[in-house]
C-alpha cells in the first residue's frame, strides 16, 4: 500500500498520519493536519493537474461520513493546505482555485511505500516530532476518519469553522454567488466587492489584507471579501478578472483575527 507521497521533490505527505514534512528536514519535525484537511489534500494530489469540483470534495470528505458543513469549510481547508505547504518549503502556488468549479493541484507527485521511500531518499526510519497547525490532530492518534469527522460536526465552533452560511447549490447556479456583493469601490488599484454593505468595515479589513499579503504588486484586479461580524475570520478572493469571466483566475486567502494570521 502506498503511504508516502513526495510533492515536487520538496515535501513529504504521509496521508495515513495526516502530516506534511520538509524532505530536507525529514523526519525531525512535521506539520499535522485536521483529518478533513488531510483528506482534501490527498484527493487533490491524486488528481494532480485535473480539476476537482467542490461537489466531489463535499461527497468524498464530508457527506460520505454523514457530516453536513457549509461551502466555506472547503475554503478553510484549502487555506490551511496552502499554509502548511508553504511551511514545509513549497513557496510556489500548488493549489489553484478554479472559480465556480473547484480546485486543481499543479504538482509533481511520486508515490512510495515507506521502505521504498527510505531507500530512495536515504532517510532514517525514525518517528518525527509533530508541530501542530490550527489545533490539528496529534501524530500517532489511531482514531478513524469517521470519528474525527463526527467530532468536527459536534464541535462546529472549534477554531474558525463557519464564517458564513453558503448554499450547497452554488455550483449549480447560473449566476455567480458573488452577484449580490456590494461594490465598495476602487482601493489601491483593486475593484473591491464585499458581503457587507457597510464600506467602513470592508475598507478597514481590505487594508489589513493589503498590507499583510503584500498586494502592492497585484496578482489580480477584482477582490471579493466575505465578512461575518459574529465570527473571527474573513475570507477573500483575489481575481485577475471579474469572477464571472471564464478567464478569471483567483487566489483565495483567509485571515483569522483571533490569531492575527
Amino acid at each position: 500500500m502506498k503511504k508516502i507521497i513526495i510533492i515536487n521533490d520538496i515535501a513529504v505527505f504521509e496521508p495515513d498520519k495526516n502530516r506534511l514534512i520538509s524532505l530536507k528536514d525529514y523526519p525531525e519535525r512535521s506539520i499535522t493536519l485536521h483529518t478533513p484537511v488531510s483528506a482534501c489534500l490527498l484527493l487533490l494530489l491524486q488528481h494532480s493537474h485535473q480539476p476537482v469540483t467542490q461537489k466531489y470534495l463535499f461527497n468524498e470528505v464530508w457527506e460520505k461520513n454523514g457530516v453536513i458543513v457549509s461551502t466555506n469549510a472547503i475554503y478553510q481547508s484549502i487555506a490551511l493546505i496552502r499554509k502548511s505547504l508553504r511551511a514545509v518549503g513549497l513557496d510556489e502556488e500548488i493549489i489553484i482555485t478554479l472559480p465556480r468549479i473547484g480546485f486543481k493541484a499543479e504538482a509533481d507527485v511520486k508515490y512510495f511505500t515507506f521502505d521504498e521511500f527510505t531507500t530512495a531518499y536515504s532517510v532514517q526510519k525514525v518517528n518525527a516530532s509533530p508541530v501542530t497547525i490550527m489545533s490539528a490532530t496529534v501524530v500517532g492518534d489511531n482514531r478513524s476518519l469517521t470519528d474525527y469527522l463526527h467530532q468536527y460536526r459536534r464541535l462546529p465552533m472549534i477554531g474558525v469553522i463557519i464564517i458564513l452560511l453558503l448554499t450547497f447549490y452554488w455550483s449549480q447556479q447560473t449566476k455567480s454567488f458573488y452577484t449580490h456583493y456590494a461594490d465598495i469601490g476602487n482601493i489601491h488599484g483593486y475593484q473591491v466587492y464585499s458581503s457587507w454593505s457597510g464600506k467602513e468595515k470592508s475598507i478597514s479589513m481590505f487594508n489589513q489584507f493589503y498590507i499583510r499579503h503584500n498586494l502592492a504588486c497585484p496578482p489580480g484586479k477584482a477582490v471579493y471579501m466575505t465578512l461575518n461580524n459574529t465570527q473571527s475570520g474573513t475570507s477573500i478572493l483575489v481575481c485577475r478578472d471579474n469572477i464571472d469571466s471564464p478567464q478569471a483566475k483567483c487566489k483565495s486567502l483567509f485571515f483569522m483575527e483571533k490569531y492575527n494570521d
